[in-house]
């Protein structure tokens, strides 16, 4: 009985003790939240159609805003969800976010698998719990940089991207940003680069070729490490 006693009392300290902590985190991390938030909600809003598709030029211009150099886009076709293959769409959901029709922006049962990962890696991020949408919003509106920062706001962008686009854009968009090596972007354009065909034309073997260089494009670069 002292034994279970000790127990309980123990238990008790550890469940104050970790509440205790929580109020403080969430004390000192909430404005932060609160910015991001704000943050987040303002991108959302300023959004359409051509936030996403590579048409326009890149424009440099100096600190003063006085226009330095105008480079012109690369090669790029946009090809519509409905105009793709079926299995492009199963390709890229098989290899990229399972849950994609799912979740609502994010999954936790990946992002758990990633925190896993991270705590046997000793604080080593070896693996990512990012869902298409986090995919399509970290590509568009945030740096690559390893930050939990970073992954907190991606989080929160890709909530409230689900909340203004149907599944099938967003995985629309995510299809024709992405990159496929040496500057190309989007599955029709990678189509004509590496086979010099319409996606709507290629065997399953080629899909999956070319859905399987996005995970990495360095390390799956079809021209040097085939």
């Amino acid at each position: 009985k002292k034994i279970f006693k000790m127990l309980g009392v123990i238990a008790l300290i550890v469940l104050i003790a970790g509440i205790a902590i929580a109020l403080y985190l969430g004390h000192k991390f909430y404005p932060t939240y609160q910015e991001m938030s704000i943050e987040a909600d303002k991108i959302i809003e300023q959004i359409d159609e051509r936030t996403f598709v590579r048409l326009d030029p890149t424009v440099i211009v100096r600190k003063d805003g006085n226009f330095v150099r105008e480079f012109k886009p690369a090669p790029y076709k946009y090809i519509e969800i409905n105009d793709m293959p079926k299995k492009v769409k199963e390709a890229f959901i098989a290899i990229e976010d399972k849950n994609f029709y799912k979740h609502r922006g994010f999954d936790i049962k990946a992002n758990l698998r990633a925190v896993k990962a991270l705590i046997d890696n000793r604080g080593k991020i070896t693996q990512g719990g990012s869902t298409i949408t986090q995919q399509l919003v970290k590509n568009t509106f945030l740096t690559h940089e390893q930050t939990y920062e970073r992954k907190v706001k991606e989080i929160l962008i890709a909530v409230r991207l689900e909340n203004k686009l149907s599944k099938d854009k967003i995985l629309e968009y995510y299809i024709n940003n992405i990159c496929y090596g040496h500057g190309v972007h989007g599955i029709e354009t990678a189509a004509e680069y590496y086979f010099s065909d319409s996606v709507n034309n290629l065997t399953l073997s080629e899909i999956a070729f070319l859905a399987a260089i996005p995970n990495n494009p360095t390390i799956y670069d079809p021209v040097t490490n085939i």
